[in-house]
């Protein structure tokens, strides 16, 4: 059962387990751009509780059901990274257990960002947006899906319609996801912040020295049109560890068929280190 609550403005959904494991730490999902704590909702966060952990998501400001704090387009990343220390005295058994994140896409970027100021346990980057920005995607985009870029440009700055497009499709997910699983999905996207995106294109110098003190998984999907694959063997030479990628998945990773294989194989990563301490 997952249940929602509000911490200061900020949705969080929480999936608590049955019998709590002794020392594992709680799990903070962090969503993407256009979407909400809804996408880990669907599958991981009761799969994850039902393993023991105590799974909760994130909406961002301004997405899901959390408030908006102000205008959208005028939110960026460093809002969207205090949502995370924001939401930190709410989670974990004991009170003050600092989480594993786990990111996607814009999540991951989020992630990086709470990991060069805080030394949580762990943490797990889905497809996620390189530490040095998504300029070098954008430029993959360019090259070998430049009609997709176009159209995401123009729904994000020309104000194009979300609802039931079939650049969305196109974007989030691969040829073997039911179609009317698509529809109810995108039925539920949202728009970003202009602000923010850009932010995304133009960040911050990394710290990897930070970045690199705690131990990361880096995952990605081979059929990923957003960060394709150069891009998150890139990410996992940066923070100094390998990169996994799932055949057959698009960018979606929680939500795509096969996400049970995603879930194991963070699963395996979360268990290593209790099992050799």
């Amino acid at each position: 059962m997952i249940e929602q609550s509000f911490h200061k403005g900020l949705e969080l959904l929480h999936a608590a387990p049955k019998s709590r494991a002794p020392g594992r730490p709680p799990l903070l999902f962090l969503h993407g751009a256009f979407a909400g704590a809804w996408v880990w909702g669907e599958h991981v966060l009761p799969w994850f509780a039902a393993r023991g952990y105590d799974a909760y998501a994130l909406s961002f400001r301004g997405h899901g059901a959390s408030q908006n704090g102000g205008a959208l387009h005028e939110l960026g990343t460093a809002d969207y990274t205090e949502d995370v220390f924001t939401v930190l005295p709410a989670l974990g058994t004991p009170p003050g257990t600092l989480p594993v994140l786990i990111g996607h896409s814009m999540g991951g970027y989020i992630a990086q960002r709470v990991v060069e100021e805080l030394e949580v346990p762990a943490y797990v980057l889905m497809a996620s947006v390189p530490p040095t920005g998504l300029m070098g995607p954008a430029m993959t985009m360019a090259l070998l899906q430049p009609w997709l870029l176009g159209r995401l440009y123009e729904i994000q700055w020309g104000g194009g319609s979300l609802a039931g497009q079939k650049t969305l499709r196109e974007a989030f997910f691969w040829k073997d996801m039911p179609a009317a699983l698509v529809l109810s999905y995108l039925a539920r996207v949202q728009n970003e912040s202009r602000r923010a995106t850009l932010e995304l294109y133009w960040p911050a110098v990394p710290d990897l020295l930070r970045l690199r003190r705690v131990p990361a998984l880096v995952l990605g999907a081979r059929q990923d049109r957003l960060i394709a694959v150069p891009h998150v063997y890139q990410t996992a030479a940066l923070l100094g560890t390998s990169a996994t990628l799932f055949p057959d998945m698009g960018h979606a990773m929680m939500l795509e068929p096969g996400w049970e294989e995603v879930a194991e194989h963070i699963h395996g990563f979360l268990e290593a280190p209790l099992e050799g301490g």
